[in-house]
């Protein structure tokens, strides 16, 4: 085994690790409110709510990807895999808060 490509994930993608209750028919308003509560600690909110718009600088742009992949990452752990594959092709994490919000 080549230890040498072995990547560590740093601290902050660790952090995104949280223990969040998976999505249910039956707790819906609990898991958006855990879920909420996370992406606001983590300054993520404005991304999936949408008010923080995609930015067209290039430094700028870069930011805003990492925050939206990281609200996406979020998210979608505390998703089964029925709830996850309807929101596979979803390009933003708006779009999948929209998507699970529908479900």
């Amino acid at each position: 085994m080549n230890l040498t490509k072995f990547k560590v994930p740093s601290r902050s993608a660790m952090e995104d690790r949280v223990n969040i209750p998976m999505l249910s028919p039956d707790n819906y308003q609990r898991w958006k409110f855990d879920i909420s509560a996370i992406l606001e600690y983590k300054e993520l909110l404005d991304i999936v709510q949408g008010s923080a718009v995609k930015p067209e600088g290039v430094a700028a742009l870069k930011i805003w990807k990492k925050g939206d992949a990281r609200a996406k990452m979020i998210i979608s752990s505390g998703l089964d895999e029925e709830t996850h594959a309807t929101i596979r092709n979803c390009k933003t994490s708006a779009d999948v808060w929209t998507g699970v919000k529908g479900r």
